[in-house]
Protein backbone atom coordinates (compact mmCIF):
# COMPACT_ATOMS: atom_id res chain seq x y z
CA UNK A 1 0.00 0.00 0.00
CA UNK A 2 1.41 3.37 -0.97
CA UNK A 3 0.88 6.36 1.26
CA UNK A 4 0.61 9.88 -0.11
CA UNK A 5 1.57 12.38 2.53
CA UNK A 6 0.54 15.97 3.05
CA UNK A 7 1.23 18.24 5.99
CA UNK A 8 -1.91 17.16 7.85
CA UNK A 9 -3.70 14.29 6.16
CA UNK A 10 -2.73 10.97 4.67
CA UNK A 11 -4.52 9.52 1.67
CA UNK A 12 -4.15 5.94 0.54
CA UNK A 13 -3.96 4.41 -2.89
CA UNK A 14 -3.78 0.65 -3.01
CA UNK A 15 -0.65 -0.43 -4.86
CA UNK A 16 -2.37 -3.47 -6.35
CA UNK A 17 -4.85 -1.29 -8.21
CA UNK A 18 -3.00 -0.52 -11.41
CA UNK A 19 -3.95 2.41 -13.60
CA UNK A 20 -5.68 0.02 -16.03
CA UNK A 21 -7.78 -1.60 -13.31
CA UNK A 22 -8.57 1.76 -11.75
CA UNK A 23 -9.69 3.21 -15.10
CA UNK A 24 -11.80 0.11 -15.80
CA UNK A 25 -13.55 0.24 -12.43
CA UNK A 26 -14.04 3.97 -12.63
CA UNK A 27 -15.47 3.77 -16.17
CA UNK A 28 -17.76 0.79 -15.65
CA UNK A 29 -18.64 1.16 -11.98
CA UNK A 30 -22.33 1.71 -12.78
CA UNK A 31 -22.42 -1.52 -14.77
CA UNK A 32 -20.86 -3.35 -11.83
CA UNK A 33 -23.33 -1.77 -9.42
CA UNK A 34 -26.38 -2.70 -11.49
CA UNK A 35 -24.94 -6.17 -12.01
CA UNK A 36 -24.58 -6.53 -8.26
CA UNK A 37 -28.17 -5.36 -7.80
CA UNK A 38 -29.46 -7.86 -10.38
CA UNK A 39 -27.63 -10.87 -8.97
CA UNK A 40 -28.39 -9.72 -5.44
CA UNK A 41 -32.12 -9.84 -6.22
CA UNK A 42 -31.78 -13.26 -7.87
CA UNK A 43 -29.90 -14.58 -4.84
CA UNK A 44 -32.48 -13.08 -2.47
CA UNK A 45 -35.42 -14.83 -4.14
CA UNK A 46 -33.41 -18.00 -4.59
CA UNK A 47 -33.33 -18.28 -8.37
CA UNK A 48 -30.17 -20.20 -9.28
CA UNK A 49 -29.43 -19.32 -5.69
CA UNK A 50 -25.87 -20.46 -5.17
CA UNK A 51 -24.67 -19.31 -8.59
CA UNK A 52 -26.40 -15.93 -8.27
CA UNK A 53 -24.98 -15.49 -4.80
CA UNK A 54 -21.48 -16.37 -5.99
CA UNK A 55 -21.61 -13.74 -8.77
CA UNK A 56 -23.10 -11.20 -6.35
CA UNK A 57 -20.30 -11.78 -3.83
CA UNK A 58 -17.72 -11.40 -6.60
CA UNK A 59 -19.17 -8.09 -7.83
CA UNK A 60 -19.68 -6.84 -4.27
CA UNK A 61 -16.05 -7.71 -3.48
CA UNK A 62 -14.78 -5.84 -6.54
CA UNK A 63 -16.73 -2.72 -5.59
CA UNK A 64 -15.59 -3.07 -1.97
CA UNK A 65 -11.97 -3.41 -3.10
CA UNK A 66 -12.31 -0.33 -5.29
CA UNK A 67 -13.56 1.66 -2.30
CA UNK A 68 -10.60 0.44 -0.26
CA UNK A 69 -8.20 1.56 -2.98
CA UNK A 70 -9.46 5.11 -2.48
CA UNK A 71 -8.85 5.00 1.25
CA UNK A 72 -12.41 4.18 2.27
CA UNK A 73 -12.85 1.11 4.46
CA UNK A 74 -16.43 -0.02 4.81
CA UNK A 75 -16.56 -2.13 7.97
CA UNK A 76 -20.12 -3.21 7.26
CA UNK A 77 -19.33 -4.53 3.80
CA UNK A 78 -16.32 -6.44 5.10
CA UNK A 79 -18.38 -8.63 7.42
CA UNK A 80 -21.27 -8.90 4.97
CA UNK A 81 -19.04 -10.22 2.18
CA UNK A 82 -17.53 -12.84 4.48
CA UNK A 83 -20.95 -14.07 5.58
CA UNK A 84 -22.34 -14.15 2.04
CA UNK A 85 -19.30 -16.14 0.95
CA UNK A 86 -20.07 -18.72 3.63
CA UNK A 87 -23.69 -18.89 2.46
CA UNK A 88 -22.57 -19.87 -1.04
CA UNK A 89 -21.55 -23.26 0.36
CA UNK A 90 -23.58 -23.57 3.57
CA UNK A 91 -26.25 -26.31 3.60
CA UNK A 92 -29.88 -25.32 3.93
CA UNK A 93 -29.73 -21.94 2.20
CA UNK A 94 -31.99 -23.19 -0.61
CA UNK A 95 -34.76 -24.45 1.66
CA UNK A 96 -36.74 -21.26 1.05
CA UNK A 97 -36.06 -20.43 -2.59
CA UNK A 98 -37.63 -20.31 -6.03
CA UNK A 99 -35.29 -23.13 -6.98
CA UNK A 100 -37.04 -25.40 -4.47
CA UNK A 101 -40.52 -24.28 -5.54
CA UNK A 102 -39.65 -24.92 -9.18
CA UNK A 103 -38.33 -28.37 -8.32
CA UNK A 104 -40.97 -29.53 -5.82
CA UNK A 105 -43.98 -27.28 -6.45
CA UNK A 106 -46.53 -27.24 -3.63
CA UNK A 107 -44.49 -29.93 -1.84
CA UNK A 108 -41.55 -27.54 -1.42
CA UNK A 109 -42.12 -26.87 2.28
CA UNK A 110 -42.83 -30.53 3.02
CA UNK A 111 -39.64 -31.72 1.34
CA UNK A 112 -37.35 -29.75 3.66
CA UNK A 113 -35.06 -32.06 5.58
CA UNK A 114 -32.66 -31.45 8.43
CA UNK A 115 -29.15 -30.36 7.53
CA UNK A 116 -25.82 -29.63 9.15
CA UNK A 117 -25.64 -26.24 10.85
CA UNK A 118 -21.92 -25.65 10.30
CA UNK A 119 -22.79 -22.64 8.14
CA UNK A 120 -24.67 -20.98 11.01
CA UNK A 121 -21.84 -21.73 13.42
CA UNK A 122 -19.27 -20.27 11.04
CA UNK A 123 -21.35 -17.11 10.58
CA UNK A 124 -21.64 -16.73 14.36
CA UNK A 125 -17.88 -17.17 14.60
CA UNK A 126 -17.30 -14.41 12.04
CA UNK A 127 -19.62 -12.05 13.92
CA UNK A 128 -17.91 -12.88 17.20
CA UNK A 129 -14.45 -12.30 15.74
CA UNK A 130 -15.56 -8.89 14.45
CA UNK A 131 -16.71 -7.67 17.84
CA UNK A 132 -14.01 -9.41 19.85
CA UNK A 133 -11.11 -8.07 17.77
CA UNK A 134 -12.59 -4.58 18.03
CA UNK A 135 -12.23 -4.86 21.79
CA UNK A 136 -8.75 -6.35 21.55
CA UNK A 137 -7.69 -3.55 19.19
CA UNK A 138 -8.75 -0.92 21.72
CA UNK A 139 -6.52 -2.46 24.38
CA UNK A 140 -3.70 -3.27 21.98
CA UNK A 141 -3.35 0.22 20.52
CA UNK A 142 -4.99 2.37 23.18
CA UNK A 143 -3.94 0.49 26.28
CA UNK A 144 -5.70 0.94 29.59
CA UNK A 145 -5.88 4.66 28.81
CA UNK A 146 -8.68 3.90 26.34
CA UNK A 147 -10.92 3.36 29.36
CA UNK A 148 -10.50 6.93 30.61
CA UNK A 149 -13.34 8.05 28.33
CA UNK A 150 -11.27 10.58 26.39
CA UNK A 151 -11.64 8.75 23.08
CA UNK A 152 -15.43 8.63 23.19
CA UNK A 153 -15.45 12.17 24.53
CA UNK A 154 -13.47 13.31 21.49
CA UNK A 155 -16.03 11.86 19.09
CA UNK A 156 -19.10 13.13 20.92
CA UNK A 157 -17.85 16.58 21.87
CA UNK A 158 -17.97 17.91 18.31
CA UNK A 159 -14.23 17.95 17.65
CA UNK A 160 -14.55 15.05 15.19
CA UNK A 161 -17.63 16.42 13.43
CA UNK A 162 -17.78 15.59 9.74
CA UNK A 163 -19.71 18.81 9.23
CA UNK A 164 -16.66 20.92 10.03
CA UNK A 165 -13.71 18.75 9.04
CA UNK A 166 -12.64 15.80 6.84
CA UNK A 167 -14.16 12.48 7.83
CA UNK A 168 -10.90 10.73 8.55
CA UNK A 169 -7.75 12.31 9.92
CA UNK A 170 -4.32 10.73 10.17
CA UNK A 171 -2.22 12.52 12.79
CA UNK A 172 0.64 13.22 12.81
CA UNK A 173 2.11 12.09 9.50
CA UNK A 174 5.74 11.24 8.94
CA UNK A 175 7.38 8.68 6.70
CA UNK A 176 9.78 7.87 9.56
CA UNK A 177 7.04 6.63 11.90
CA UNK A 178 5.77 3.09 12.15
CA UNK A 179 2.34 2.28 13.58
CA UNK A 180 0.08 -0.47 12.29
CA UNK A 181 2.54 -1.00 9.46
CA UNK A 182 5.12 1.12 7.69
CA UNK A 183 2.90 3.90 6.37
CA UNK A 184 4.08 6.56 8.77
CA UNK A 185 0.90 6.84 10.83
CA UNK A 186 0.99 7.18 14.61
CA UNK A 187 -2.72 7.87 15.11
CA UNK A 188 -5.92 8.33 13.20
CA UNK A 189 -9.49 9.30 13.94
CA UNK A 190 -12.78 8.63 12.22
CA UNK A 191 -15.31 11.40 11.88
CA UNK A 192 -18.64 11.92 13.57
CA UNK A 193 -21.13 11.90 10.69
CA UNK A 194 -24.14 13.06 12.69
CA UNK A 195 -25.72 16.13 11.07
CA UNK A 196 -28.93 16.56 13.07
CA UNK A 197 -28.44 19.48 15.49
CA UNK A 198 -30.51 17.91 18.28
CA UNK A 199 -28.43 14.72 18.26
CA UNK A 200 -25.18 16.67 18.05
CA UNK A 201 -26.15 18.70 21.10
CA UNK A 202 -27.26 15.55 22.91
CA UNK A 203 -23.84 14.02 22.21
CA UNK A 204 -22.09 17.11 23.54
CA UNK A 205 -24.21 16.98 26.69
CA UNK A 206 -23.29 13.33 27.29
CA UNK A 207 -19.62 14.06 26.52
CA UNK A 208 -19.56 16.77 29.18
CA UNK A 209 -19.96 14.13 31.90
CA UNK A 210 -16.56 12.53 32.54
CA UNK A 211 -18.00 9.76 34.70
CA UNK A 212 -20.49 8.82 32.00
CA UNK A 213 -17.69 8.70 29.42
CA UNK A 214 -15.65 6.34 31.59
CA UNK A 215 -18.69 4.14 32.19
CA UNK A 216 -19.55 3.96 28.47
CA UNK A 217 -15.93 3.18 27.58
CA UNK A 218 -15.76 0.30 30.06
CA UNK A 219 -19.19 -0.97 29.00
CA UNK A 220 -18.16 -0.89 25.33
CA UNK A 221 -15.03 -2.91 25.99
CA UNK A 222 -16.89 -5.47 28.12
CA UNK A 223 -19.56 -5.76 25.43
CA UNK A 224 -17.05 -6.37 22.63
CA UNK A 225 -14.83 -8.81 24.52
CA UNK A 226 -17.92 -10.58 25.86
CA UNK A 227 -18.92 -11.58 22.34
CA UNK A 228 -16.90 -14.79 22.65
CA UNK A 229 -19.45 -16.28 25.07
CA UNK A 230 -22.31 -16.10 22.58
CA UNK A 231 -20.83 -19.13 20.83
CA UNK A 232 -21.60 -21.39 23.78
CA UNK A 233 -24.90 -20.37 25.40
CA UNK A 234 -28.15 -19.67 23.54
CA UNK A 235 -29.74 -17.35 26.16
CA UNK A 236 -26.60 -15.22 26.27
CA UNK A 237 -26.36 -15.21 22.47
CA UNK A 238 -29.94 -14.00 22.17
CA UNK A 239 -29.40 -11.21 24.68
CA UNK A 240 -26.07 -10.28 23.08
CA UNK A 241 -27.44 -10.06 19.54
CA UNK A 242 -30.38 -7.91 20.61
CA UNK A 243 -28.02 -5.74 22.64
CA UNK A 244 -25.80 -5.37 19.57
CA UNK A 245 -28.74 -3.92 17.64
CA UNK A 246 -29.27 -1.34 20.39
CA UNK A 247 -25.50 -0.74 20.54
CA UNK A 248 -25.39 0.20 16.86
CA UNK A 249 -28.58 2.22 17.15
CA UNK A 250 -26.93 4.33 19.86
CA UNK A 251 -23.92 4.86 17.58
CA UNK A 252 -26.37 5.99 14.92
CA UNK A 253 -27.82 8.55 17.30
CA UNK A 254 -24.48 9.87 18.50
CA UNK A 255 -22.32 9.57 15.37
CA UNK A 256 -24.62 9.02 12.41
CA UNK A 257 -23.04 5.61 11.78
CA UNK A 258 -25.85 3.09 11.91
CA UNK A 259 -24.02 -0.03 10.76
CA UNK A 260 -27.31 -1.22 9.28
CA UNK A 261 -25.68 -4.37 7.89
CA UNK A 262 -24.59 -5.40 11.38
CA UNK A 263 -28.06 -4.78 12.79
CA UNK A 264 -29.72 -6.87 10.08
CA UNK A 265 -27.18 -9.67 10.56
CA UNK A 266 -27.70 -9.70 14.33
CA UNK A 267 -31.49 -9.76 13.99
CA UNK A 268 -31.25 -12.58 11.44
CA UNK A 269 -29.11 -14.64 13.82
CA UNK A 270 -31.55 -14.34 16.73
CA UNK A 271 -33.36 -17.62 17.41
CA UNK A 272 -36.86 -16.13 17.27
CA UNK A 273 -38.49 -19.46 18.06
CA UNK A 274 -36.57 -19.49 21.33
CA UNK A 275 -37.58 -15.87 22.01
CA UNK A 276 -41.23 -16.67 21.26
CA UNK A 277 -41.18 -19.66 23.61
CA UNK A 278 -39.65 -17.66 26.45
CA UNK A 279 -42.10 -14.79 25.96
CA UNK A 280 -45.03 -17.22 25.98
CA UNK A 281 -43.81 -18.76 29.24
CA UNK A 282 -43.33 -15.28 30.70
CA UNK A 283 -46.88 -14.20 29.84
CA UNK A 284 -48.27 -17.45 31.23
CA UNK A 285 -46.36 -16.81 34.45
CA UNK A 286 -47.61 -13.21 34.59
CA UNK A 287 -51.17 -14.38 34.06
CA UNK A 288 -50.85 -16.91 36.87
CA UNK A 289 -49.70 -14.15 39.22
CA UNK A 290 -52.66 -11.92 38.42
CA UNK A 291 -55.36 -14.55 38.78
Amino acid sequence: MRGYFSSEYLFYHEGLVTDFVYDFLYTYHEVLIWGAVLFGVLASVGLLARYSLAVYVLLYSVLFYFDNSLGIYNHEAGLTIQILFVLIFAPGVQNWSLDRWIKYGYRATKSIVSYSDWGLKLVLLLVMVGYFTAGVSKIRYGGVEWLDGKTLQYYLSGRASFVNSPAQKFIPVSEDLDWKGSDGIVAYTYGNFQTRPQFIEFGKWVASNDVMMIFLSIATLIFELGSIFMLFWLPYRTLYLLSAVLFHFSIRVFMGLGFLDYQVICLALVDWKYVSTKLSLFFIWMKSKTT
